[in-house]
């Protein structure tokens, strides 16, 4: 027997959304992350590769090649790169990369960016998703990520009060996502209200979901 199909009457459905999520850059939260406004997901992708005999076409995959991730920053008005000016941040990254500008034939001849320092430079990256009580459903994690671009800003306008973004194109060798768990339990007053049982005398602790039936039970 097929199951029933109970979408419409199930209210502990709970889909993802778009902007729960927090993005980890970097080793000890140099850059905060409630700078970074935008991020892209992994994306994977084989390359499929022919093999034609007696008029037919047979489908084979090819090498693996995961996606490019593009961040967006909200770049904060600081002088200091610890307080989080994001333009300054990136530049030392640069500079830890291996790159030093060629002001003299020294500089030019004995700098050079490689993998090792460039991914040293810039440290981790990771992702993870939200649900609408904080707790992490997964968490995504790049591998070796190195900086391949880097935009300041784009232009400048005196017709426009925008806030200033940088984005940020990061190269990784692959991902993995893990299953995650609780973060950020809320405490003190926050923890009263979510506790608190309303009008209905039905309390929903913090952490836990109703089914159809009205069960509560715990994530």
């Amino acid at each position: 027997m097929a199951p029933t199909n109970q979408f419409w009457s199930m209210r502990n459905i709970e889909p993802k959304r778009k902007f729960r999520w927090i993005a980890t850059i970097g080793n000890d939260q140099k850059l905060f992350s409630y700078v970074v406004t935008k991020v892209t997901k992994p994306e994977w992708t084989t390359a499929p590769k022919e093999h034609k005999i007696l008029g037919h076409t047979f489908n084979y995959p090819g090498p693996v090649t995961w996606n490019q991730v593009e961040l967006t920053f909200l770049d904060i008005a600081e002088a200091d790169a610890n307080r989080g000016n994001a333009a300054l941040f990136l530049q030392d990254v640069i500079y830890a990369s291996g790159y030093v500008p060629p002001t003299n034939i020294n500089n030019a001849a004995a700098a050079g960016v490689t993998k090792a320092r460039a991914t040293s430079a810039f440290g981790r990256l990771n992702i993870e998703q939200l649900n609408a009580d904080g707790i992490v459903l997964e968490k995504y994690t790049f591998n070796n990520p190195w900086i391949e671009k880097i935009s300041f800003g784009g232009e400048l306008d005196y017709s426009t009060d925008d806030f200033l973004d940088l984005t940020l194109t990061v190269r990784y060798d692959w991902a993995q996502i893990e299953k995650g768990d609780s973060i950020l339990p809320p405490t003190g007053k926050t923890k009263e209200l979510l506790n608190s049982p309303g009008l209905s005398n039905a309390n929903v602790p913090w952490g836990h979901t109703v089914d159809n039936k009205g069960k509560i039970s715990k994530n």
